[in-house]
């Protein structure tokens, strides 16, 4: 799920995520929420492992997205869902 300025006013989004939330604890689906606006997580979602890409785009260096993104690639290998938002500088 992508968090942004639009997705936090939209309720289609709230609905969506009412949605998914039962289906990870039944099923184990992970939920991932990509942040790509200066916004905070919902609160039905801010215990989940995010990944922060506030700032990057198509111009972004592939090292740093990367290095970005690395962390949330082994949080999934390791079979871990629940850890706190991560922050990348």
């Amino acid at each position: 799920m992508v968090i942004s300025a639009a997705s936090a006013v939209s309720q289609w989004v709230t609905r969506e995520i009412a949605l998914l939330l039962p289906g990870r604890s039944v099923a184990g689906r992970p939920i991932y929420p990509i942040v790509i606006d200066d916004v905070p997580l919902p609160g039905s979602v801010a215990d989940l492992y995010a990944i922060d890409l506030r700032g990057l785009g198509a111009a972004t260096p592939r090292e740093a997205l990367t290095r970005t993104l690395q962390p949330l690639i082994d949080q999934i290998r390791r079979g871990r869902h629940d850890a706190r938002m991560l922050l990348q500088p």
